[in-house]
């Protein structure tokens, strides 16, 4: 269970970057935001691969930076509100795009 609420927002951010919308500028904006919410989503976990020394374990907090995992505590529910905040704005404007060319 924890595995689909963990890869929410990837997997939601990576679907919406190819909703259509026709104001060239908006699109990117969100896109943009939609990613940059994705990174800081994921950066406790880039983290750990990039500075954990080879053959430690990666979530242990005495031998390892696994401590940086608490940081999800503040991190997630952030990141939640944003990410649905950005799905309610890329699907009403996909919504009025679709209005616009018909």
């Amino acid at each position: 269970m924890e595995y689909l609420i963990f890869s929410f927002i990837p997997f939601s951010s990576l679907i919406l970057l190819f909703l259509k919308d026709n104001e060239l500028k908006r699109k990117k904006l969100l896109n943009i935001g939609l990613i940059l919410n994705t990174l800081f989503f994921l950066s406790p976990v880039i983290y750990l691969l990039l500075t954990t020394p080879f053959g430690k374990n990666m979530f242990s907090e005495q031998s390892g930076n696994g401590a940086i995992l608490w940081s999800y505590i503040f991190i997630f529910p952030i990141c939640i509100i944003v990410q649905l905040v950005l799905i309610i704005l890329k699907i009403v404007y996909s919504i009025k795009s679709k209005k616009q060319t018909s």
